[in-house]
């Protein structure tokens, strides 16, 4: 038997060379149920050697960890959380405000100037103080929408959300390196945000470059006008949300 993740050819249940386990499966449901558990339960190493290997070499580290070589790699939903807690503490730290706090501080600011209503603001304070859970709900939303734009990539939705697991991860560290910025008013706080799309146009590119070049860029656009769509609707909710029991003065 050959393992997977470094071609060394031995029997039984793992590889005697890198330890691996022989039974690797593909990446469906089941294989999410089973790395839910080991995220939050297995104390699991490589998360530099992840970072590292999808900054330098994206296209071609995720198309290994995709054929089988799993070992060295952070799982997926561990490494967006950790990039998650980063990302937050660095900012945090600095006294700075997320791109979520200036969101749901836009909403927060044109309904307060209506001065004829008075608005719920609870669900805008959840999504305030319990940001991970945001970036985890809109990774399936990106992950719907690549999934769609590339039906013919002949990869399952579960290998869309693993992608873009450790791709929102990898933005969420290069957003980390730009916490320092405090003026808000200033044009590098779009900066990261550039960077961080740049970076996701990159990955797509090296990793569906089997595609025609204007094929996968137009896939790529679409990807994110059905985002566009979703999130959308996702903020015509919120707003329903928060106005639906509004009070008159």
């Amino acid at each position: 038997m050959t393992c997977k993740n470094c071609n060394n050819e031995f029997d039984g249940k793992f590889c005697n060379n890198c330890g691996q386990s022989s039974k690797v499966q593909r990446i469906n449901s089941k294989y999410l149920r089973n790395s839910i558990a080991d995220d939050f339960f297995q104390i699991n190493h490589g998360f530099l050697y992840t970072a590292k290997n999808l900054l330098v070499r994206p296209g071609k580290s995720l198309k290994e960890f995709f054929s089988g070589e799993r070992k060295n790699f952070y799982k997926p939903f561990a490494f967006l959380l950790i990039s998650t807690t980063i990302f937050l503490f660095s900012t945090r730290l600095i006294g700075n405000k997320t791109f979520i706090d200036d969101f749901t501080g836009g909403i927060r600011l044109a309904l307060s100037e209506k001065k004829d209503i008075i608005a719920d603001f609870s669900v805008l304070d959840f999504i305030t103080n319990n940001q991970t859970f945001i970036f985890v709900f809109i990774v399936p939303l990106f992950s719907t929408a690549s999934f769609i734009a590339f039906r013919k990539a002949k990869l399952n939705f579960s290998e869309h959300l693993v992608l873009n697991l450790y791709i929102t991860g990898e933005q969420l560290l290069i957003y980390s390196l730009f916490s320092f910025i405090t003026d808000r008013d200033s044009l590098l706080t779009v900066l990261p945000l550039v960077l961080g799309f740049l970076f996701n146009l990159y990955v797509y590119n090296r990793f569906f470059n089997e595609i025609n070049w204007l094929k996968r860029n137009f896939r790529f656009i679409s990807t994110y006008f059905i985002y566009v769509i979703f999130i959308s609707i996702f903020l015509m909710t919120l707003i329903i949300i928060t106005t639906a029991n509004i009070g008159y003065k």
